[in-house]
């Protein structure tokens, strides 16, 4: 059954698609990559970022997708993310890297985080990795998404700051904290992208924009208590921990570690 929820998520997501203009996948990569180069951003971190975008739309995602982009920019402008290039590796071991991403996009350290956990299982059969000093990185499945496409199980999480508030509470304390795993399978990989919260927060973004209100138990005002309005609910979203699979996946930002590791699936018997 259809929890009131996802009628008025998809609901919105139907109204955004009937007043956009419709592009092909191409186009937004360039458009997001271009934008990104041109305000002084490294051209490997934007190729990484419009990746990023252009997946979560792609897959249904669009609080993750290009419509993010106006965020990241508002964000380097203010000078809270870093346009350069500066992600390190901090130590390593066959199995283990520990990367720092110089308060850069998210996307970039994430993506090659994962990389290089795949490279490493290849020679040990499991490699695991934290990313430390990183801001939002987009939807959390694609990088699982990565290790399944070669034929590996591929885990991704990180931790944010409060921003649920839990049941019978009106003060924030927990984070949408997203957790992803992705299995390949003989057709397409199998996938789990999920948070504790009930909804995105780009949800809010998304009725805000529309000027439509939301659905009693997405959020709570400053003073604790339920609210319909998407503004209210947005300065210290206090949304409500239900258990449900969406979330704001990446954080806003991210001060505390991703962690993320691969390794091959079992043996199938012949």
């Amino acid at each position: 059954m259809v929890s009131l929820s996802q009628q008025i998520a998809a609901k919105l997501e139907s109204k955004v698609g009937s007043r956009m203009r419709i592009f092909s996948p191409d186009v937004l990569w360039a458009y997001c990559k271009n934008v990104l180069t041109a305000s002084g951003v490294e051209e490997g971190c934007a190729q990484a970022v419009a990746d990023v975008l252009i997946d979560a739309d792609l897959t249904g995602v669009s609080t993750h997708g290009v419509s993010r982009m106006s965020i990241y920019m508002q964000r380097m402008e203010a000078g809270l993310v870093s346009r350069g290039s500066e992600i390190r590796i901090l130590e390593e071991g066959p199995s283990t890297v520990a990367v720092d991403a110089g308060n850069t996009l998210g996307a970039p350290s994430a993506k090659f985080a994962m990389e290089t956990c795949i490279r490493k299982a290849r020679e040990t059969g499991c490699c695991f990795a934290t990313v430390r000093n990183s801001n939002h990185f987009g939807a959390t499945a694609f990088y699982t998404k990565l290790a399944a496409e070669q034929g590996m199980i591929g885990f991704a999480c990180t931790n944010l700051t409060g921003k649920i508030a839990p049941f019978g509470s009106c003060e924030p304390f927990m984070g949408t904290d997203p957790i992803s795993v992705a299995v390949p399978s003989d057709g397409k990989p199998v996938v789990l992208d999920m948070t504790p919260s009930v909804v995105a927060l780009g949800k809010l973004i998304l009725a805000q924009k529309l000027g439509e209100s939301i659905p009693p138990g997405w959020a709570l005002d400053r003073e604790g208590r339920p609210t319909t309005d998407p503004a209210e609910g947005r300065p210290d979203p206090h949304r409500r921990a239900q258990g449900e699979r969406h979330g704001d996946h990446g954080g806003d930002p991210q001060r505390g570690p991703q962690r993320g590791g691969v390794r091959p699936p079992p043996p199938r018997p012949v």
